[in-house]
């Protein structure tokens, strides 16, 4: 039931689990009711890059990537 403002430029991913998504900024979560998609249409698609279908990261964040 509380609102708090964060800076789209500090979440590092996003990780969905039904109708709610946790966000995950710094060392603290916040989790809201809200699907992944809705949250990844509302998203800079330049800088949020959607790897699997319950999760969304950063692309700041990423310092490499390994292919399996």
């Amino acid at each position: 039931g509380q609102i708090f403002p964060v800076n789209v430029n500090d979440i590092a991913y996003l990780k969905s689990d039904a109708k709610y998504t946790a966000i995950y900024v710094g060392n603290k979560t916040f989790l809201v009711r809200l699907g992944i998609s809705e949250l990844s249409d509302r998203l800079d698609p330049q800088r949020f890059v959607r790897i699997h279908r319950s999760i969304i990261v950063n692309l700041d964040f990423v310092d490499s990537m390994k292919a399996d």
